[in-house]
């Protein structure tokens, strides 16, 4: 008997859900400042929502070092992303 696993819908990953992930995971820590900035120079279709929904994932967290907030990749956002390529 073979049992197969498939990624729940929940598991998966949009385009613009990666590239933001992406994004986190190359500069560690970005200011919403510079996030919203990024976003809009990438043109993958990501904005803030986007992040919000992978915040709401777990996958995304956010974190104020000096009064602005900031975002960084999550352990379960690094594990979703390594898996998903």
């Amino acid at each position: 008997m073979l049992i197969q696993f498939q990624k729940s819908d929940e598991m998966t990953l949009s385009e613009s859900e990666k590239a933001v992930l992406s994004l986190l995971a190359k500069h560690s820590l970005v200011r919403r400042s510079e996030l919203i900035s990024l976003l809009a120079n990438e043109n993958n279709g990501a904005n803030m929502a986007t992040v919000r929904a992978l915040m709401d994932r777990g996958f995304v967290g956010t974190i104020c070092p000096l009064g602005e907030s900031s975002y960084i990749l999550t352990k379960e956002g690094a594990r979703i992303l390594k898996d998903d390529i």
